[in-house]
């Protein structure tokens, strides 16, 4: 649905509101009048493209083999951030693997980032671009290991760990200058705001720098910075 900030009320993005689909996480591009999406239609979750004026859905990542877990779509309609998983049979089991990758919309070229066999699929990926657009922050789970906030530079196709308090929940947000992440973990007991710097480099992470900004009985979650 989009709606209206004059108080004209909402609409759906598109006419083929099935029951079989179940849309997930659009992000509107911040230069074009467009929305990307997820969404679950019969058997797999892929990615899809509309026009926020109406149309029909055009399938930008759509690979039955492949469901989409996340993506981060770029500052343009050139570049976006891609989360998937595969399965392969190793002989005896099925093994699920994460994906990520670059993706270039017009040719639909793919360029895998190391270390993203590293993780575990069965999370859930909810990535966020800086404001300036170079890096992703999102929270992952090392496979029997702990979830932690991850940082990628995809012009560098470099995925490095932001964070070693562990239990990280929901979606990141970035300051305004783009030098702190924050977050909810429930490492202290019960669910906290955290943030941590995060510099241009993976060389500049510094994990052992996270910083807690609540000490509060309730559940504490969704930062958000002040303009």
């Amino acid at each position: 649905q989009v709606v209206s900030s004059d108080g004209g009320g909402s609409k759906p993005l598109y006419a083929d509101q099935r029951m079989a689909h179940n849309d997930l996480e659009a992000q509107w591009l911040p230069e074009e009048d467009r929305v990307d999406f997820r969404s679950f239609r019969y058997t797999t979750t892929a990615l899809y493209s509309v026009l926020a004026y109406g149309g029909d859905p055009q399938g930008v990542f759509v690979r039955g083999a492949e469901p989409v877990l996340g993506f981060a779509s770029g500052r343009d309609e050139s570049e976006m951030v891609l989360v998937t998983w595969r399965q392969d049979y190793t002989g005896r089991q099925f093994t699920y693997r994460t994906q990520i990758a670059i993706l270039q919309r017009e040719t639909g070229d793919l360029r895998s980032v190391p270390g993203a066999e590293a993780l575990d699929p069965m999370g859930e990926f909810y990535l966020v671009r800086s404001p300036d657009g170079s890096r992703v922050a999102f929270p992952a789970t090392r496979i029997r290991g702990h979830r932690e906030l991850y940082v990628l530079w995809p012009s560098d196709l470099v995925l490095a760990p932001a964070t070693e308090v562990g239990r990280i929940e929901g979606r990141p947000t970035w300051s305004p200058e783009g030098r702190w992440a924050a977050f909810a973990s429930d490492a202290g007991g019960d669910r906290e705001i955290y943030i941590v710097p995060i510099g241009n480099t993976s060389e500049a992470l510094a994990p052992h720098a996270v910083l807690r900004l609540t000490y509060s009985q309730g559940y504490d979650s969704e930062p958000a910075w002040k303009p």
